[in-house]
C-alpha cells in the first residue's frame, strides 16, 4: 500500500516529465526510511492557484480527462494523489507557477483553515513539490526499504524518453545518506541487460503508436536459464501482473512460432516432434510496456490492463514484427529453430537431457553481471567479494561494507555439493554459473587463477 502511495505521486512528476505542454525536465525524489517520509518535486507546470485544496480532496480535477491522439499517462480520473492524502498524517504542496510560489498542507486528508500561502521564490523556481507521511493508524507498521523505493523509481524511469533523470536521494534507517542521478540511457533495455546472463541471440525490439495505443517490446532468450520465463510488463507507466497486453504479446510471439515450426522448420523432420507454447517459452526474457489513451485497470493499484483492444493490438504487431525479423536474421532465426526443437525434445524425453540443454548454448551479446551481484565502485583497491544466504543477509551488508572495494552476491537456496553431483548437473546450476561468471577466472581444467578478479572472497552464510 504505502509502495502505491509513493508510485501515484512519482508518476505524477513523470507525467509531467513525459507531457509535451509541460516544461519538466527533471524529477527529484528523496525518501527517508525512518520515518517512510516522502519528497517529489518537478520543474513541470505547477498546480493552479485558488484552485490547490480542490485538487487534492475532490474527484474529477484530473487533467488527464481531455487528451489528444498520442497523448498517454498514468493518470486517469485524478483519484490518485487524493487517495495518497486520504492515508497521510501530513501532505503538503508547494506550488511554483510564473515566479509566484502558494503552500498548502493537510492532516488526515483535512486542508488546514489558513488555506492558500504565499511563500517566497527568490530562485524563480517552477513547478511542484509534494512532501507526505502515511497515517500509520491506517496504514498499520510499514517495512519498506529504500531499496524497494530505489527499484521502483528506476523501473519506471526506463519506460520515459531517453535522457530523462532523476535525482533520487534516501536517508536509510541508520541515518546513511544514499544518492544517485538516475539517468534513462538504454530504455526499457535496461531490463532486459539486468536480467539476462547469456543471450542467445542479440534483443528483437518492436515499437508502435497509432495514437490511441502504443507498445515497446524487447526480449531475448538466456541460453543460461531455460526454465521458463521471465517477463516484465507496464502499462501507462505502471508495473503490472498481468493483462491483455501480456496475453496478447504471448500468444502473438508462440502462434507465430508454433505455426512456423511445425509448419515449415520442422516440416520434414524424421522425429516426429509437435512445438508446444511451453516451449517456446523456455528461457524468454522479455519486457512489455504499453500505453492507451483511455486504460482500463482492474484496481487503483493498476496492476491488471484491462482493455481488450490493446490484447489484439499487442498480439498483431508481435506476430507482424516476426514476419519482418525472419526475413533479414537467418543465422538468428536458425539458433532460436534449433532451441525450440531442443525445448520440444527435452519435454518429451527425460530430465536428463535439460541439463545438456542448460549447458548447450554459450553466447555473449549482453555483457552483465548476474543481476543481484552488487559490485565495488573502486575494485582497483584490491576487490573483495561477499558471498551472502539470501536479500535478506545482503541487506545489513549492502549499508556497512566499503563501497570502494567490497562487492556482494546473495546465493538463492541450497547448492549443489560438488563431491556427490554430477560435472554436467552441478555447471548447470544457475548460482554456481553466476558465481563462475563473478570470479572471472574459468573453472576445472581451464581455471587460471591469475585471472581471478578478487583479493579475497568471504563467504558470510550461516555455518
Amino acid at each position: 500500500g504505502f509502495k502505491n502511495m509513493y508510485r501515484e505521486i512519482y508518476q505524477n512528476a513523470i507525467d509531467e516529465l513525459m507531457r509535451e505542454k509541460s516544461p519538466c525536465t527533471i524529477v527529484k525524489v528523496f525518501f527517508d526510511e525512518r520515518d517512510n517520509s516522502v519528497m517529489v518535486e518537478d520543474d513541470g507546470r505547477g498546480i493552479p492557484y485558488n484552485n490547490m485544496i480542490r485538487v487534492f480532496t475532490s474527484q474529477n480535477t484530473s487533467t488527464n480527462y481531455t487528451k489528444q491522439k498520442g497523448e498517454y499517462s498514468s493518470g486517469l480520473h485524478g483519484v490518485g494523489s487524493k487517495v495518497v492524502n486520504a492515508l497521510s498524517s501530513i501532505f503538503t504542496v508547494d506550488s511554483y507557477v510564473l515566479g509566484e510560489g502558494r503552500h498548502i498542507e493537510f492532516y488526515k486528508g483535512i486542508p488546514w483553515e489558513k488555506g492558500e500561502q504565499v511563500i517566497p521564490n527568490k530562485d524563480n523556481k517552477q513547478g511542484t513539490v509534494i512532501m507526505f507521511k502515511p497515517d500509520y493508524e491506517i496504514m498499520g507498521e510499514i517495512t519498506v526499504t529504500w531499496e524497494e523505493i530505489y527499484d521502483l523509481t528506476k523501473n519506471i524511469l526506463m519506460l520515459t524518453n531517453r535522457g530523462s533523470t532523476v535525482i533520487f536521494k534516501a536517508m536509510d534507517k541508520r541515518g546513511k545518506l544514499h544518492e544517485e542521478t538516475i539517468v534513462n540511457e538504454d530504455g526499457i533495455i535496461t531490463d532486459l541487460i539486468e536480467k539476462t546472463s547469456k543471450p542467445l541471440i542479440a534483443p528483437i525490439y518492436i515499437t508502435h503508436d497509432n495514437g490511441t495505443m502504443k507498445a515497446e517490446i524487447a526480449f531475448t532468450y538466456d541460453s543460461e536459464d531455460l526454465n521458463g520465463e521471465n517477463i516484465t510488463t507496464f502499462s501507462n507507466f505502471c508495473p503490472t501482473i498481468g493483462g491483455k497486453h501480456l496475453d496478447g504479446f504471448i500468444d502473438g510471439l508462440c502462434g507465430y512460432w508454433r505455426k512456423y515450426m511445425n509448419t515449415v522448420y520442422l516440416a520434414n523432420s524424421k522425429k516426429k516432434i509437435n512445438v508446444t507454447a511451453n516451449d517456446i517459452k523456455q528461457g524468454l526474457k522479455a519486457v512489455v510496456s504499453v500505453a492507451h489513451i483511455k486504460p482500463i485497470f482492474s484496481g487503483q493499484a493498476k496492476d491488471i490492463l484491462d482493455n481488450d483492444d490493446m490484447y489484439f493490438f499487442c498480439r498483431d504487431l508481435v506476430s507482424s514484427a516476426m514476419d519482418d525479423w525472419l526475413k533479414t536474421n537467418q543465422n538468428e532465426v536458425k539458433k532460436l529453430c534449433e532451441l525450440f526443437k531442443d525445448s520440444a525434445e527435452v519435454r518429451l524425453n527425460s530430465e536428463k537431457e535439460k541439463v545438456k540443454l542448460s549447458s548447450k548454448y554459450n553466447t555473449s551479446k549482453l555483457t552483465g553481471m548476474p543481476a543481484k551481484f552488487v559490485k565495488p565502485e573502486n575494485p582497483k583497491k584490491g576487490a573483495e567479494l561477499i558471498i551472502v544466504e539470501g536479500d535478506s543477509a545482503m541487506g545489513p551488508l549492502r549499508n556497512n561494507r566499503d563501497n570502494d572495494i567490497q562487492g556482494l552476491f546473495p546465493i538463492r537456496g541450497k547448492l549443489p555439493n560438488a563431491f556427490n553431483t554430477s560435472k554436467e548437473k552441478f555447471l548447470a546450476n544457475e548460482e554456481i554459473a553466476s558465481i563462475i561468471t563473478i570470479f572471472g577466472c574459468g573453472y576445472g581444467k581451464n581455471c587460471d587463477i591469475s585471472k581471478l578478479r578478487w583479493k579475497k572472497i568471504i563467504i558470510g552464510t550461516d555455518a
